[in-house]
């Protein structure tokens, strides 16, 4: 939530707020370029979910060449 002009909400059915335009699918450029700085950047990180992940080294063994193992936990050992 960001107020007082955004909110990303969940449901099913007609949405009948007062004042309210929903986007099933993605914000429009036209409404973006209205957005202040700040309120694009909330609209961008949400949009952005879709784009996936993409982590370096995902799927290969913690000691594989050129990839680190994770730290060990404070006070396990060495």
């Amino acid at each position: 939530m960001l107020p007082p002009r955004l909110a990303l909400v969940t449901g099913d059915g007609p949405v009948t707020v007062p004042g309210a335009t929903v986007y099933t699918e993605d914000v429009p450029d036209s409404v973006l370029a209205e957005l202040s700085p700040v309120e694009r950047a909330f609209v961008s990180a949400w949009r952005s979910r879709r784009a996936g992940k993409r982590r370096p080294g995902e799927g290969l063994p913690w000691d594989a060449p050129g990839h680190l193992p994770p730290d060990r936990p404070p006070g396990t050992g060495r």
